[in-house]
């Protein structure tokens, strides 16, 4: 800015003192001719009282100067000399010359006379003092406008930047904040359209991902100890009973071989019962690895019909029934193996966790032009509202009559939520109309189908 103005008041003061030079150029211009008119070739001569007029003969000496009123007149144009030839040269051109003492100029104009003595030369000069004073003048005056106005400028301009940089002094403070681990600070919100507050904008938007990444990454972790320790717990029980067993038997206190055999069944119980704990672990942990399914349109009607059929060969005292639906749906997009086994959890908790001889019905049905539902009803105790969300969790029981002594390991339900979620579909838990729970699961139908309806 002030190298601008410093060549903006520079061009200024050149252009001005031009336009007043060239006015006096013009003054001379017009008065010359009608002087060389009039002036006498003796130095008895006369001229305008605003001018200077100097008569040179034609070997160069001067003649004779005529000083106007109002002028110095030991400050005249230092010429000492000057021929017709160099007259002839400048060829009615002004010029400037200095002044013979006092300072200051003179604009010049030079022409020929014709005298006595042959051709002579006639000066008219001007003075510049008021071109210089003006142009002086101005220049000062430009000088402390630039000075002025960059003052204020730079007032005005470091009040703005620190207005404008002051949110910056939040987000410095802010910034402290989360470095010392307090996630939750948010940056102060800033002026909307500003490059600070796009700047805030985009940083609290880090922050809330940011925030959300450790909230995963600490529900996660106090999954996995959690995890860990209910594995264990599971674990700990068919290992110790395998112990007791093996210290018995090396104790000598097994030495009947009915104590013998009751003891091998109930090793042999126990070890069944790790297998299934840890083939269901071995699940999760693929579920949680998120491997490829192999997806393909699979009947679920079919399927339904398989699981009811085993399900009562298991269990052929129970009455496990699968309804007709009013319409039968189209094939499902699943992985075959996998939506047997969602089917098989399903009717082994009913069966488990209800009453002997208790009803368990399977209604297989398509709510929407896109989706497939299976839902499996009991008529046990039912699962209170405020628990339904949880009983998908891993290891979760909900009272003593869900432990492993009716042969749950806690895991069932956690499998069926990830392989349905796995399918990208969804797994609740409502109550059966007259009590009991209803596990409903919805799957997406095959590509085919979903556009076909």
């Amino acid at each position: 800015m002030v190298l601008g103005l410093a060549v903006a008041g520079t061009v200024t003061t050149i252009a001005l003192r031009h336009t007043l030079v060239s006015e006096l150029d013009r003054q001379l211009a017009l008065t010359l001719p009608a002087l060389t008119s009039r002036v006498q070739f003796d130095a008895a001569m006369s001229g305008p009282s605003d001018y200077v007029v100097m008569v040179f003969a034609a070997d160069g000496a001067e003649l004779g100067t005529v000083i106007g009123d109002g002028h110095d007149p030991d400050s005249v144009p230092a010429i000492a000399e000057l021929t017709p030839g160099e007259t002839r040269d400048r060829a009615g051109q002004a010029f400037t010359v200095d002044s013979t003492a006092g300072g200051g100029r003179w604009r010049c104009v030079a022409a020929l006379l014709r005298g006595p003595g042959g051709n002579q030369s006639v000066v008219l000069a001007l003075p510049t003092n008021l071109v210089d004073d003006t142009t002086r003048r101005t220049a000062l005056l430009v000088a402390w406008l630039t000075l002025a106005v960059t003052a204020l400028a730079t007032a005005i301009g470091y009040a703005m930047v620190r207005r404008s940089l002051w949110p910056l002094r939040n987000v410095e403070r802010a910034a402290a904040e989360i470095a010392g681990g307090n996630l939750a600070t948010r940056m102060p919100p800033a002026r909307t359209g500003t490059e600070v507050g796009h700047l805030t904008d985009s940083l609290n938007a880090m922050l809330t991902q940011i925030e959300a990444a450790f909230a995963t990454q600490s529900a996660s972790e106090a999954r996995m100890r959690a995890f860990v320790s209910d594995a264990s717990h599971e674990l700990r029980t068919p290992l110790a009973a395998i112990r007791g067993y093996a210290e018995l038997y090396r104790m000598g206190g097994l030495e009947q071989a009915e104590a013998l055999a009751v003891a091998l069944r109930r090793i042999e119980d126990a070890a069944a019962d790790m297998g299934v704990l840890v083939g269901d672990l071995s699940t999760l942990a693929r579920l949680g690895q998120a491997q490829a399914l192999r997806q393909r349109a699979v009947d679920l009607l079919g399927l339904a019909a398989d699981a009811v059929a085993d399900a009562k060969a298991i269990d052929p005292g129970r009455p496990v029934t699968l309804l007709e639906p009013a319409q039968a749906p189209g094939p499902v997009w699943a992985d075959e193996s996998a939506l047997r086994r969602i089917l098989t959890n399903l009717l082994a908790n009913a069966v488990r966790h209800t009453p002997p001889g208790s009803a368990v019905e399977v209604l297989v049905s398509q709510p929407t032009a896109s989706e497939a539902m299976v839902e499996v009803r009991d008529h046990g105790p039912g699962i209170p509202p405020e628990k339904r969300q949880q009983v998908f969790d891993r290891f979760f029981r909900l009272d003593d009559s869900r432990s492993r002594d009716r042969g749950g390991s806690g895991l069932g339900l956690a499998i069926v939520a990830g392989l349905v979620a796995a399918h990208g579909g969804g797994v609740d838990v409502i109550e059966t109309p007259g009590g009991g729970a209803t596990f409903r699961v919805v799957l997406p139908l095959a590509p085919e189908a979903a556009s076909a309806d």
